[in-house]
């Protein structure tokens, strides 16, 4: 596991097949690709899969350098800013169709999150081309109309207009969820990307009482964070989700790292990121080498790509915070188990979305629906496996 395996996979395997998968005819990029590796040129294109096309693609650029890619990224702003931005209500939409026609206009608040963070990072490669103030006008947007002020979360989705809903993307299964630990730590991700690039001191205090919030309620016996929450905090269910707690503990010390925190507050979520580092690494990791997406599937695991992507960042982390070996040792077997496994290697592919116990590729069922598994789709973007590559990148050398 070193810098050189990372960059060789990245080039060759990652980038190309998300570089491919952009629609010159349409704009954006095509909404699904099969297991089959049949791209679905027909199929909706999802606001957080635009999103994560403009993070991945504006941090690559920083790395590579090469034109391609920031174009790649442009094209991902164009049609963000065309297609997905509402412009008489604000907000972006959940999904178009191929051609950019709003399809479902529902607005919900993980996508604006993702919008915020794929702005701020065109802002850092493209700076005074408007990505900044339209991520700030996304940040005022959360804060008048979907902060609960007297809850302290934030709604999950709304109609076009901001009228109440119901949530439904992120609480399915979760009986009368009102709120997620989900959105609230990407809400926390954008707002740090976002004061990386404004200094705003508005943005910085909102994360503050965020971080404070989120010790307090989402942090549950030292030990690991609720995934659900009735309108009274309440968690629904005690289900840890590892690929969840491990994300969190190296996005919230990320969160450290760039905002002047107060040292208390500091202190305290130092600890909580290590204390959830732990749990993941003593309950989550399974004997096969992979990150088990939650405590309910020690018996029947089921494998997801995300969760082991997250798994070697916050795994490594944890060893560069601390020392210990054996947050090292749990790195690289999750790392070997991706090669092993999770890396699709078909040409002109990428990884698997998820894998039986046996490392098989899974064709079954989601949310009691027959539903193919793809290798992209409107959730799976280039967001946790460009981000895995450039994270590593830089901790185990940076530099080409």
């Amino acid at each position: 596991m070193n810098k050189e395996h990372f960059i060789y996979e990245l080039e060759h395997t990652v980038l190309p097949f998300w570089r491919s998968q952009l629609d010159t005819q349409y704009g954006g990029f095509y909404g699904a690709v099969n297991i089959h590796l049949e791209e679905q040129r027909e199929a909706p294109k999802g606001g957080v899969m635009n999103s994560r096309f403009l993070f991945a693609f504006s941090k690559v650029y920083s790395l590579t350098k090469d034109k391609s890619d920031l174009n790649i990224a442009d094209h991902a702003y164009n049609f963000l800013c065309e297609k997905f931005l509402d412009p008489l209500y604000g907000g972006i939409y959940w999904m178009v169709d191929k051609d950019g026609t709003p399809l479902d206009t529902r607005k919900v608040t993980y996508a604006q999150a993702f919008a915020i963070y794929g702005l701020s990072a065109y802002e850092k490669v493209k700076p005074k081309q408007g990505a900044k103030e339209k991520a700030l006008q996304l940040f005022c947007l959360l804060e008048e109309k979907v902060w609960n002020e007297a809850g302290h979360y934030y709604e999950e989705e709304f109609l076009c207009n901001y009228s109440a809903k119901r949530p439904e993307i992120l609480t399915l299964d979760q009986g009368d969820a009102s709120h997620t630990t989900n959105t609230f730590l990407h809400i926390l991700e954008a707002y740090t990307a976002l004061y990386a690039v404004t200094q705003n001191p508005l943005i910085l205090a909102k994360t503050e009482l965020l971080l404070e919030i989120f010790h307090e309620k989402v942090y549950i016996s030292e030990k690991y964070c609720a995934q659900s929450f009735y309108k009274d905090w309440t968690p629904v269910h005690d289900t840890i989700s590892y690929g969840h707690d491990i994300e969190t503990a190296w996005l919230l010390t990320e969160t450290l790292s760039i905002l002047p925190l107060k040292a208390t507050l500091k202190e305290k979520i130092y600890r909580m990121n290590l204390r959830l580092a732990s749990t993941s690494l003593k309950e989550g990791l399974h004997r096969s080498g992979a990150l088990l997406s939650d405590s309910s599937e020690q018996h029947h695991p089921i494998f997801v790509w995300w969760s082991q992507a997250e798994a070697v960042i916050g795994f490594y982390d944890a060893y560069e915070k601390t020392g210990q070996k054996d947050y090292l040792d749990a790195a690289v077997k999750v790392y070997d188990y991706i090669g092993k496994f999770f890396i699709d290697k078909r040409p002109g592919s990428e990884w698997y979305s998820r894998l039986t116990e046996e490392g098989e590729p899974l064709s079954s069922l989601i949310h009691n629906h027959q539903e193919p598994e793809h290798i992209s789709d409107h959730w799976k973007g280039p967001y946790h496996t460009v981000r895995y590559y450039l994270e590593m990148i830089r901790r185990t050398g940076g530099k080409r």
